[in-house]
């Protein structure tokens, strides 16, 4: 019995060490996937607007126990650009907040345009760095 309470106590000991101390999903990975939630919304409001959002703040939130964010893995805001043939750029800056290091396009057939070709999903306050 003894071993038995011994051996369930390394179990979960090596389950709280492996939780604590690696890193649970890289950047990149979190960025790709939350650019692929927002082509869905994308795709969903369009479905139901015949048109594309102005801004990715004009799609409809989330339940709560989804991610709806639209910011990338660092924290800056996704770049949405719709284009005149209906299809959209979603981008990234990357880590470096430099380049366009994570980019998607897709198409959207029969849809209009709406607003601005280009659009961020919010303002950004670092001075453009």
């Amino acid at each position: 019995m003894k071993l038995a309470i011994a051996f369930l106590a390394l179990l979960a000991g090596a389950v709280v060490f492996i939780c604590l101390f690696t890193e649970s999903v890289p950047p990149e990975a979190l960025t790709r996937t939350r650019m692929t939630i927002t082509e869905y919304r994308i795709r969903d409001y369009a479905a139901q607007n015949h048109r594309l959002p102005a801004q990715l703040s004009d799609l409809p939130p989330l339940s709560p126990d989804r991610d709806g964010n639209t910011d990338d893995a660092w924290g800056r805001p996704l770049v949405y650009m719709p284009q005149p043939d209906s299809s959209v750029i979603l981008s990234s800056h990357g880590k470096d907040g430099s380049s366009n290091a994570i980019t998607v396009r897709f198409t959207i057939p029969g849809v209009n345009l709406s607003g601005p070709t280009t659009v961020t999903t919010k303002e950004s306050n670092d001075g453009g760095k």
